[in-house]
Order: C-alpha cells, then structure tokens, then sequence
C-alpha cells in the first residue's frame, strides 16, 4: 500500500476547504503543476448519454450555460465511454493527458492535463490518475446538481 503525495493530499485539502469551486479548481491545478508541469487544466463532465460539456477552472459558470458537444465527436472518448483509462490526444499546439473521472466505478467524465510534452506518459498518467480520483466525486456532485435542476420535458 502506497501513501498518498504530498501534493494529491493538498489537493484534496483544498477541495474540502474552499468554498468557491473556481477558485478551489485553481488550486488544486497549483498542485498538480508540482509533479505535473502543465500549461491548462479542461474538466470534461457528461450532461447526457452522448453530451459533454468542457470548462477550465478559469472559466467556470453553470454547466447549463455551457456549450455541448458529443462524446463521439471528442478525441477523449475513449477515456469518456471507458474503453481506456488515460490517453494522450494533440490540441493547440500542445499534447493532452486525459484521465478518467469516476466515481463507483462509473466514468462520468475527463481530466484533461495539457502540456507541450510529457517525456514519460505512462508516469504521468499515473499520476493524473491519482487527482482525478481525488476531484472525482467534486466534480460528480457539480454534475448531478446541474443534471436535477435541468427542465424536464415536462417542464418545456
């Protein structure tokens, strides 16, 4: 059994203890660039079957007011619909680790770690994979509390 790092324990520190999620997401990527360095953090949550909304902590606001795309169009989905556990992809320039967020075991979303290169993916992923389980259950419940306050089709 490994200890957790110092860092994926401060990360979770400041998850739990900011109440702002803008601002906890900051720093929780302040984290991660301690054993990561990275340029960008993207967070990829489900809001449906095929539908995916991507935020950086920078830029969050309600989900609901955030564009979608779909799972099929992503170069995450194989991380999305849970066929791998972390990828590498190529955007702006730079490379993207994406790991998978779960939460019971189910993927309900992506961490997405941009960078000009990782030397070591495997390592890195490894790594990523260790936050994401950390922000996981964070960003679920964000995801869930968007999801009910959705209209309904009976509502429209």
């Amino acid at each position: 059994l490994q200890a957790p790092s110092l860092p994926v324990l401060r990360a979770a520190e400041s998850l739990a203890a900011t109440a702002h999620l803008g601002e906890a997401l900051v720093r929780f990527g302040n984290e991660i660039r301690e054993v990561l360095p990275h340029q960008r953090l993207a967070f990829l949550l489900r809001t449906g079957e095929d539908e995916i909304v991507e935020f950086a902590a920078e830029t969050l606001r309600p989900l609901g007011d955030i564009d979608s795309t779909t799972v099929s169009e992503s170069p995450c989905r194989a991380v999305l619909q849970g066929e791998r556990a972390w990828t590498l992809i190529h955007r702006h320039e730079s490379e993207g680790l994406v790991v998978a967020l779960r939460v019971a075991g189910r993927v309900f979303g992506a961490l997405v770690i941009e960078a000009a290169h990782f030397e070591a993916p495997r390592d890195a992923a490894a790594i990523g994979q260790q936050f994401a389980a950390v922000l996981g259950p964070h960003l679920e419940l964000l995801r869930r509390t968007a999801l009910a306050a959705r209209p309904t089709a009976r509502e429209t």
